[in-house]
């Protein structure tokens, strides 16, 4: 069964269904319940079937719920950036995640992990992982957005998301390059700045 799609229809209301089916899975593991799709399916109120089209994996719903329990609201990181130019708010969340994504490492690990043996298969329907991120990213970037072609915007937030953002640059950080900790977010610190000055530059020359 496929998984629903959050670039078209009514992107809110699935955003709000996957966080409904977190959430339940949140109380039923707080309250020392059997896990099952079908038991947070009625926990949720939703039907079986929509839960299935969300997670078909009872094993990556469990470990995401855990993880979004830790994680912050956007609305709560962004009143931690101090005022200034998006460049500068972009760099402290730069830290902000990073010091999240370090303190919730093994959880992160795992529940990696336990997506990427879930999606292995091509033919099978991947699980779709959570995206604050890219709403972080665009928040902070909005009074500058209009500054960019349509094209430059796009590929300079998915850059954002892919190699500042994701535990995966903090992984490749310390597992491929051997970075400790602070050596690390300092190299993708500066990755931000590069990515939001070399974005426009390109953009200018034409590229």
């Amino acid at each position: 069964m496929a998984n629903p799609d959050f670039s078209t229809g009514r992107i809110n209301q699935k955003k709000r269904t996957r966080e409904a089916l977190l959430k339940a899975a949140r109380r039923l593991l707080q309250q020392q319940k059997s896990l099952t799709i079908e038991a947070v399916a009625q926990e949720a109120l939703v039907s079986r079937a929509t839960a299935y089209r969300y997670f078909s994996d009872v094993d990556v719903l469990a470990q995401e719920a855990v993880i979004s329990t830790g994680l912050p609201e956007v609305e709560h990181i962004l009143d931690q950036l101090p005022p200034g130019s998006p460049a500068e708010r972009l760099a402290r969340c730069q830290e902000l995640t990073w010091d999240l994504n370090e303190q919730m490492e093994p959880e992160f690990r795992k529940f990696l992990s336990l997506a990427v043996l879930k999606n292995i298969n091509p033919a099978s329907s991947q699980e779709l992982r959570g995206n604050r991120r890219q709403e972080l990213i665009a928040r902070i970037l909005e009074p500058i957005k209009e500054n960019y072609k349509a094209e430059t915007y796009r590929n300079l937030e998915l850059s954002l998301c892919v190699f500042v953002f994701s535990i995966e640059a903090l992984l490749v950080m310390k597992d491929v390059c051997r970075l400790d900790g602070q050596e690390g977010k300092a190299v993708i610190n500066w990755a931000v700045r590069c990515l939001l000055k070399g974005s426009k530059r390109m953009e200018e020359a034409g590229n």
